[in-house]
């Protein structure tokens, strides 16, 4: 009775879905410039476009397992009907996959922290024992590197012009015209992992004068780093009269030199690498942009009373004290990933979401940096003839597409999580502007040269010596460019 239940649940969900997704489909497709991963939020549906699974009608793999090694409790992977929509919305996808190819999803799971070093264990040792990898980025484009995948780009079963595949967003992380680690909506993590700043509503209405104002801002292009600067300077209080910016302060910003200040760099047109007409990946010459940005990242972390910077190094700690100071009332913003909304649910003032700040009003978009956090998937080259496992992953992108997506972008993130119409436009504007750039994204092929997260260096020796700091770990960085570019791992 137990199972028939679930399998009647399951049905009215799938259905439901697809309702939802006819009203309201969404891509993580990205038809923009070469370091953007932009998706169209306004993206037409299936119904609306003729867009379909291009599988063989026949194609059926009965009974076949594919074991999928991923992190404990992968979002992007593991979903449960019991719990909230958009992993019921996972699980749904996963049953449909299974349905339609004849398969069996199975996962191998292993703590974060030691899920890739395991993966490359079992690689490495010949075992064929993985099917498909779901690794953090930053950890799994090293492995690819070291030449532990299969290339992907000439599988008959996966069609990069289909709205469902981040095409551009691979474009860049990749080195050459092979395609080795897929990235699209079957990575719920691409929009978990988009740069974004809240507002606590109150704080700036009382300051401020109508959260419109702000809005419009935004809106108008005019969202800089000189204006947010202002607001974070005129908001802070000393509550404990001790002459210093702490946590007994009501303070403009909290924020760490590790995670936001990538999307801080980033967000602000940070560019660390050039994909030439050949193909080839060089340093920008003229670096006088990327010094801008140190510079005004150093003003507003160490010279504005109004910004405290958290003194751990730790990034839970850094959640602890600092992003609950935002729940608690005590901060005007909180920058960081658009997956944060989660942990502010249950706080009592409203809040606001819009992008990150332009560096200056001559920047001509606003720009939002997925982290590298974010899924990637992977076939090991362990696995002979990855035919299926292609299938699988064509299936499972394509199901996340008109399931996953639409749950978690329309219904959680601008239903639920957005508190007015206008953070739902902002949250259509951070979407619509996603990027990465290469240096960034493939930050540990570079060894301890750390190139790509640059500014978490000179933030955390509390610095703007941009040039000296890029000079030193550029030389090593170009050195392995040059191995890249000549097809030489």
């Amino acid at each position: 009775m137990r199972t028939l239940l679930k399998k009647a649940l399951l049905i009215l969900l799938a259905v439901l879905m697809c309702l939802s997704t006819v009203a309201c489909g969404t891509s993580t497709d990205d038809p923009s410039a070469e370091t953007t991963g932009s998706t169209d939020s306004s993206a037409e549906t299936e119904a609306e476009t003729g867009y379909q699974l291009d599988l063989p009608a026949d194609l059926n793999y009965n009974g076949e397992e594919i074991a999928i090694h991923c992190e404990k409790n992968s979002v992007d992977v593991i979903g449960d009907l019991n719990a909230d929509v958009v992993s019921a919305a996972v699980y749904a996808r996963n049953v449909n996959v299974e349905t339609r190819l004849g398969v069996k999803i199975v996962t191998i799971e292993e703590e974060a922290d030691n899920q890739m070093a395991e993966a490359r264990r079992l690689i490495t040792s010949g075992e064929d024992v993985i099917d498909i990898l779901a690794g953090y980025q930053f950890y799994a484009l090293p492995h690819a590197y070291d030449g532990l995948y299969n290339n992907l780009s000439e599988e008959v079963y996966l069609d990069w012009s289909k709205p469902w595949w981040a095409d551009s967003y691979m474009d860049t992380i990749q080195w050459d015209e092979n395609r080795y680690v897929l990235v699209g909506d079957i990575s719920l993590q691409m929009l978990q992992n988009m740069s974004a700043f809240f507002v606590n509503k109150r704080l700036f209405e009382d300051a401020f004068g109508k959260i419109d104002n702000l809005y419009n801002t935004v809106f108008d292009g005019k969202w800089t780093y000189d204006v947010m600067n202002k607001y974070v300077a005129d908001i802070y209080q000393d509550l404990n009269n001790n002459g210093k910016t702490d946590e007994g302060d009501v303070v403009g910003m909290r924020t760490h030199t590790a995670t936001p200040t990538d999307h801080f760099a980033y967000s602000a047109g940070l560019t660390l690498s050039i994909r030439e007409d050949d193909g080839s990946i060089i340093l920008p010459e003229e670096q006088s942009r990327n010094v801008a940005v140190a510079e005004a990242m150093y003003h507003l972390f160490y010279e504005n009373n109004g910004c405290y910077v958290s003194s751990t190094g730790d990034l839970n700690e850094y959640r602890e004290h600092c992003m609950y100071s935002f729940t608690d009332g005590n901060t005007l913003f909180a920058p960081f990933l658009m997956t944060a909304a989660d942990s502010f649910r249950d706080m009592v003032d409203p809040y606001a979401i819009i992008t990150f700040p332009k560096l200056d009003a001559l920047q001509d978009d606003y720009q939002t940096l997925v982290h590298d956090s974010t899924t990637v998937f992977a076939v090991p080259i362990t696995v002979k003839d990855p035919e299926m496992q292609s299938a699988v992953l064509e299936a499972l992108c394509y199901e996340s597409y008109k399931l996953v997506t639409p749950e978690y972008f329309d219904v959680v993130l601008k239903s639920r999580y957005a508190s007015d119409p206008s953070s739902a436009r902002a949250i259509d504007m951070i979407r619509a502007n996603i990027r990465t750039d290469f240096i960034y994204a493939n930050n540990y092929i570079f060894g301890e040269a750390n190139l790509g997260t640059i500014m978490r260096t000179l933030m955390g020796s509390k610095s703007s010596s941009y040039m000296s700091t890029y000079k030193r770990a550029s030389s090593m960085v170009k050195r392995r460019l040059n191995k890249l570019n000549a097809g030489e791992h």
